[in-house]
């Protein structure tokens, strides 16, 4: 027999068990309800297409068979995706488009990367409207991986044939990637699945075992045989990360793993691992693994609490996974730190149990209440004061205990709603991307989380208030918007409304939400038609430093992303201000008490040159005044009648407002826990007559006087 001969019989043997594999594995599973066509051989074709998609995609994620069926969304309308697949431990997604072919021969060609890509651009831009309803399933799971930071994509060919690619198919992909802000190898890989690919998985699975792990304990540990075996101890941090790392997703029951959303790593649980790994036993609750058989091999004499190897056959991790997926981040991140850690597991060996308790183990274990991090913040004392604040001076309620329904609209607001707001309100837009990546991120009492930013200084019930009605508004008015948007506009409405929200606060400055109660109407409608204008800016903004095609959800859950786009919009923002007030002064702002800077600026109150002075409250003294007195210069500003930018800082001579300077000052300084927001003018003492704020309300004044007295 010829060679040619030989390899075409090898051929035919492998694609008749992969087409034997896939209708044992997928058959009865994939949904067929759209094929109508009376051809049992098109009928064939078709199956036999989605089941080799649904087959990489349990090749590539580790995915159950009921789940590798529903990522399939290959029909009309699927954009040359026909399947679409996601990570349960990490920021990924796959876009697979397969081919069969009877014959072996499927190719990956130029038509179908244009596909696929046109596929990759619809998912960037969030343009799902033209998907199919399969896909629609799934939207927020996409959304939700493309907008976490450190996004990886995967495009996939699964092909039946020699796993080659045709000319130009890696140009075209790469150019499209390109397109959308993906750097190959980075954030994004291009990978070709074929004939000796799904052949050898089918001859895996044919002699498939269960999986089995080996547990070494190394301390006291004991045991119990009755009922049924169990074995409680400890086990070193890296070898439990070396689990997920040899197994995957594998590891976990699959009731864990139907589970929408990612098994993320807790920020908490990595930050104590790494900096206090001999202290992390005494803080975790630990894993809990069952098996279908143990079997236990000493090192030395065999007793309970000797150092011994348990091999675990048919394991699986039935609780505890957020601890595997944040011990497995710290070991990546500090191998030796990490060497000295001990995570606490408990085995239980299921072998002649009733068929139920496992389903029954990991139901248990999976519905208790567990602690958030929003109930510690519970225990916050300016939580208790600020339900009464809001009681007192609104008549309003304030809910911060986690599982306590919200309040109504009119009635009041949660914790949750007021964190979002005064996020907005911050100066720093790195919380709105926090807020919109996690908003376990509004609970972080780290420096780098928001909460000490947010709650530090007690803000006052009014200050909260106004911030979420401008948030309830801003979200209202966007609502209204969506409809009449091009796509674009849509798609950065949907992922962008805090970071809109943001600028429109930044637009109106702090002393909005202290004017006079008669005057707040006026301000929410200002900042309110400031939010309309700002997502088309931010569009702009977008395609001009990131691409027309870049992955808008993934922007907004980026910090640095968040200031330079906040930053551009304020100034684009401040500039059709300008010039719609030149053109038509009746489309300036409404009408409503000036800021104390305009105030002062055209009444020509404050000369050119005049020198301030920074008068620190009495805790910002504590935080920054070491540093100021090192130089004289930091708390001296000189005055320029500008409604902008009025304060010449003599420390570097640069121009600022009022609030702008004092949080650049707290910012230099150091001060990591400072307040959200400064009302400036009352800090800045024009020496031997008062601050801004007392001048500006000396002016204010006068000029009512005035007009009364014209009225009459």
């Amino acid at each position: 027999m010829s060679d040619n001969t030989n390899q075409e019989s090898q051929r035919s043997v492998a694609i008749r068990q992969v087409r034997y594999a896939l209708s044992k594995e997928f058959g009865g599973v994939i949904d067929m309800t759209d094929v109508s066509t009376n051809s049992e051989q098109m009928q064939n074709a078709i199956f036999l297409t989605r089941a080799l998609a649904a087959k990489a995609v349990r090749m590539l994620t580790d995915r159950s068979v009921a789940e590798a069926a529903e990522a399939v969304i290959d029909g009309p309308g699927d954009m040359g995706i026909d399947a679409v697949a996601f990570s349960l431990t990490s920021p990924e997604i796959w876009l697979i488009q397969a081919k069969w072919s009877e014959r072996g021969a499927a190719r990956f060609g130029q038509e179908a990367a244009l596909r696929l890509a046109v596929g990759l651009r619809q998912v960037a831009d969030l343009q799902f409207e033209r998907f199919n309803h399969r896909f629609h399933r799934l939207i927020d799971q996409v959304e939700e991986v493309l907008s976490s930071p450190g996004c990886k994509v995967h495009l996939v060919a699964a092909v039946l044939g020699d796993g080659h690619t045709l000319a130009n198919t890696e140009e075209i992909l790469a150019s499209a990637a390109s397109d959308v802000g993906l750097v190959t190898n980075e954030s994004l890989d291009v990978r070709l699945l074929g004939l000796a690919d799904f052949y050898a998985a089918a001859r895996q699975d044919a002699a498939a075992t269960l999986l089995t792990v080996t547990a070494t304990f190394t301390d006291r540990w004991h045991g119990m045989l009755a009922p049924y075996p169990s074995y409680s101890g400890t086990v070193r941090a890296e070898e439990l990360a070396h689990w997920h790392e040899h197994y995957g997703e594998s590891l976990y029951a699959p009731e864990l793993r139907t589970s929408p959303g990612l098994i993320k790593a807790h920020p908490e649980t990595v930050k104590a691992l790494v900096e206090d790994p001999h202290g992390f036993w005494y803080t975790c609750s630990g894993v809990t693994v069952l098996c279908d058989a143990v079997h236990v091999e000493y090192f030395a004499r065999a007793a309970e609490g000797e150092p011994a190897r348990l091999e675990l056959s048919g394991a699986r991790i039935v609780n505890g996974t957020q601890t595997v997926t944040s011990v497995r981040q710290a070991v990546a991140m500090a191998p030796n730190a990490t060497a000295y850690a001990r995570v606490p597991i408990r085995v239980i060996c299921t072998a002649g149990a009733p068929h139920d308790l496992p389903a029954r183990i990991t139901r248990a274990m999976n519905s208790t209440r567990h602690l958030e991090e929003q109930d510690f913040i519970a225990l916050d004392s300016r939580q208790a004061r600020i339900r009464e604040d809001f009681a007192v001076t609104l008549g309003k309620q304030y809910v911060y205990k986690r599982g306590v329904p919200a309040p109504s609209p009119a009635v009041g607001c949660s914790i949750v709603e007021a964190a979002t707001a005064l996020a907005c309100a911050y100066p720093d837009a790195a919380l709105v991307a926090g807020a919109k990546k996690d908003t376990d991120f509004l609970w972080q009492r780290t420096p780098d989380g928001a909460y000490i930013k947010l709650f530090n200084k007690q803000p006052s019930a009014v200050q909260i208030w106004r911030s979420v009605q401008v948030l309830r508004k801003v979200s209202q008015a966007l609502h209204q918007m969506r409809p009449d948007a091009t796509d674009r506009v849509r798609a950065l409405i949907d992922n962008g409304s805090l970071l809109i929200t943001h600028v429109a606060f930044q637009a109106a400055g702090h002393e909005a939400l202290t004017v006079p109660d008669h005057q707040w109407e006026a301000v929410l409608a200002e900042i309110v038609a400031w939010a309309r204008r700002t997502p088309a800016l931010l569009v702009t903004a977008v395609n001009d430093l990131f691409g027309r095609h870049t992955f808008i959800a993934g922007l907004f859950a980026d910090g640095a992303r968040c200031r330079l786009l906040a930053q551009t919009a304020a100034k684009a923002l401040e500039q059709s201000e300008c010039a719609s007030a030149a053109v038509s002064p009746e489309l300036a702002r409404p009408r409503r008490r000036p800021s104390s800077v305009r105030l002062l600026v055209e009444s020509a109150r404050i000369p050119d040159g005049a020198r301030l002075l920074y008068q620190p409250g009495s805790e910002e003294a504590l935080a920054v005044g070491d540093w100021l007195n090192e130089d004289p210069d930091r708390v001296m500003a000189t005055w320029v009648n500008d409604a902008r930018k009025p304060l010449v800082w003599a420390a570097d001579n640069g121009r600022y407002t009022p609030s702008g300077l004092i949080m650049h000052i707290w910012r230099t300084a150091g001060w990591t826990d400072a307040p959200g927001a400064v009302e400036g003018p009352s800090r800045w003492l024009l020496p031997g007559e008062g601050t801004l704020s007392e001048l500006a309300h000396e002016v204010h004044s006068v000029t009512e006087k005035g007009d009364a007295h014209r009225a009459s």
